[in-house]
C-alpha cells in the first residue's frame, strides 16, 4: 500500500467539509441547510449533510482515514470511480438513516461523513487484504472490523450523549461491500464505453482524412481558387486538430 498518492477528490472534499463545518456552526440559519432531520427531511440536507460537522473531534477522526485510506484507494481507482464511491456510500446510509429514524419514529439529526470513513475501511481492507500497518499488527482484512466494530459503538455511545442519530451511517459497511461487489460490472460498463469513445474517435479521424485527400486531389486537378469558403474553412480547422495531434 503505497504512501505516495494523488487524490483530488480528497482534498476538494476536506477543504469543503471544513469550510462548511466551521461556517454552519456560526451561522444557524446555514446549519437548518446541513443537518438531516429524520423528522423534517430536506432534500438539500440530504445531500450537503455529509460536508458538516458539528463535532470537530468526529470530523477529526473522519478526516484522518478519508485522508488517508481515501487518498490511496482514489490514486488506485481513479478519481471518478472513487468519486462515486463516496455518493454511493454517503447517501445510501442517509437514506437508510431516514427509513431508521421513521421506523423508531425518532427526530434526530445526522450529519458527517463518518459513512464514508468506515466504507473506505472495509474497501481498503477488501482491496489489501495482508497489508500490516505495523509487523505484529493484525492483517487489514481482520484489523478494518475491528475498527469498524469500534467506531460503531463510540458513534453510539457520542450520538446518545449529543442526541444526534450517527448510528445508522455503519450501514455504509454493508453499502461499501455492495459496491465492491457491482465493481467488475461498473469497470466492464466504463471499459466499454472508452472503447466506443475510442471507436468514434477512429471514426471521425478516418472521415476528416478521407475529405482532406477529396479536397487536396481537388486542388490538384482543379486549383486551389476553386474551393468554396466551407471547403476552405474545414482545411484550416482539419489542419490544426492534425497539428494538434
Amino acid at each position: 500500500m503505497s504512501s505516495r498518492h494523488r487524490a483530488p477528490a480528497v482534498w476538494a472534499f476536506l477543504a469543503v467539509s471544513l469550510v462548511l463545518s466551521i461556517v454552519g456552526r456560526s451561522s444557524p440559519g446555514l446549519e437548518g441547510y446541513l443537518l438531516l432531520s429524520t423528522g423534517t427531511p430536506t432534500l438539500e440536507a440530504f445531500f450537503l449533510s455529509p460536508l458538516y460537522y458539528r463535532h470537530f473531534t468526529y470530523m477529526g477522526a473522519a478526516f484522518a482515514v478519508i485522508l488517508v485510506i481515501g487518498g490511496i484507494l482514489e490514486s488506485q481507482w481513479g478519481t471518478p470511480r472513487f468519486v462515486l464511491f463516496g455518493l454511493f456510500t454517503a447517501w445510501g446510509a442517509n437514506l437508510i438513516t431516514l427509513v431508521t429514524g421513521t421506523a423508531l419514529d425518532v427526530s434526530m439529526p445526522t450529519f458527517g461523513a463518518g459513512s464514508v470513513a468506515l466504507g473506505l475501511l472495509v474497501a481498503a481492507g477488501a482491496q489489501y487484504p495482508d497489508f500490516r500497518v505495523a509487523r505484529h499488527a493484525p492483517p487489514a482484512r481482520h484489523l478494518v472490523w475491528i475498527i469498524v466494530f469500534s467506531a460503531g459503538a463510540l458513534m453510539a455511545y457520542f450520538g446518545n450523549r449529543a442526541n444526534d442519530l450517527l448510528l445508522p451511517q455503519v450501514s455504509s459497511v454493508p453499502l461499501s461491500l455492495c459496491f465492491l461487489g457491482m465493481d467488475p460490472m461498473l469497470l466492464g460498463f466504463l471499459r466499454r464505453r472508452q472503447a466506443r469513445r475510442v471507436e468514434q474517435d477512429r471514426k471521425r479521424v478516418k472521415e476528416i482524412r478521407s475529405r482532406v485527400d477529396s479536397l487536396l486531389e481537388k486542388i490538384s486537378s482543379e486549383g486551389l481558387d476553386s474551393l468554396t469558403r466551407d471547403e476552405r474553412s474545414f482545411l484550416e480547422r482539419a489542419s490544426k486538430h492534425f497539428r494538434s495531434d
